[in-house]
C-alpha cells in the first residue's frame, strides 16, 4: 500500500456512493459501488459490510452469506460487539 499522510479522502468514494445508495433502497448500485470498492481496499470490513447488507437487500443469500464469511476472515480479532461483526455473527448463525 502506498503511504499518504494525511489521506486525501477519508475513505474510497466508491464506499460512499455504495452507503448513499444503501440509504436510497438501490441494492443493485450499492453492490455495484461496494465491489468496485474492494478492488482498491480487497480487505475493508467496512466495505465487505456494505456488499452483505446490499445483498440483503436484494435478496441475495449467496452474496450475502460469502460478503458476511469474507468481513468475519478480514477483520479475525475485532470487538465481537462491533455491529459489523455482530451483525456477521449473527447471520453465519441462522444456516
Amino acid at each position: 500500500l502506498p503511504y499518504e499522510e494525511p489521506p486525501e479522502i477519508a475513505r474510497p468514494i466508491a464506499e460512499s456512493e455504495g452507503q448513499v445508495r444503501l440509504r436510497l433502497g438501490d441494492w443493485q448500485g450499492a453492490r455495484d459501488a461496494f465491489l468496485q470498492a474492494l478492488e482498491k481496499r480487497p480487505q475493508s470490513g467496512h466495505i465487505l459490510w456494505g456488499l452483505a447488507r446490499a445483498y440483503a437487500m436484494g435478496n441475495e443469500e449467496q452474496g450475502r452469506v460469502a460478503s458476511y464469511k469474507m468481513l468475519l476472515r478480514a477483520w479475525p480479532h475485532a470487538d465481537p460487539d462491533l455491529l459489523p461483526i455482530k451483525e456477521a455473527t449473527e447471520q453465519r448463525q441462522k444456516k
